[in-house]
């Protein structure tokens, strides 16, 4: 992750096992940060969004769509995490 203090927009590059490789700039207002992403699952390119809003020291949610072929967001998974003590 690099961040590029001209444009303001953190920048990362990524790889898993699952077959997904992508490319995100990410901003952050406030509490929210907000990824646009461009990855390749199994070959085929798509565009997608996860916001991640921290709610407390120990909470935090998560959202990530994927842009369909009508040019709107559709949620693929959202949850929440909740740091507890060890």
């Amino acid at each position: 992750m690099a961040y590029d203090s001209h444009a303001k927009v953190y920048t990362s590059y990524y790889a898993n096992s699952g077959g997904l490789v992508g490319i995100g700039t990410g901003t952050v207002n406030g509490n929210t940060w907000t990824w646009m992403v461009e990855d390749k699952v199994f070959g085929k390119a798509v565009k997608g969004r996860t916001t991640v809003t921290i709610k407390s020291a120990s909470q935090l949610t998560s959202k990530y769509e994927m842009l369909d072929a009508n040019g709107r967001y559709v949620t693929i998974v959202e949850g929440t995490s909740t740091k507890v003590a060890p």
